[in-house]
């Protein structure tokens, strides 16, 4: 029982560490820009809004390991894009 609550607060750290990601580098910024479909922009623009992984596994008949997987992708994206942007002002 006790590992169990440690799992989950450790998943539960985890799942705020990649919000925490996008807020602290200003990454929604580039949501109509990066190159992912509408579903998964949907994803990560609800996520950001404080719906949990689990809840939109179930919203959009997937596994809460595919929503973590589409928005460390957004994350990817986001960071690329970010990086030709700053370079593009030096």
């Amino acid at each position: 029982q006790k590992e169990k609550k440690s799992n989950s607060r450790r998943r539960g750290n985890y799942m705020n560490q990649l919000k925490d990601i996008i807020i602290n580098e200003d990454l929604i910024q580039y949501l109509e820009i990066v190159q992912i479909s509408d579903r998964n922009k949907s994803i990560v623009k609800n996520y950001m809004n404080g719906i949990s992984m689990n809840h939109l596994a179930v919203m959009n008949n997937i596994s809460s390991s595919r929503v973590r997987m589409i928005i460390l992708d957004y994350i990817r994206h986001s960071h690329l894009i970010k990086s030709v942007t700053n370079d593009l002002k030096h």
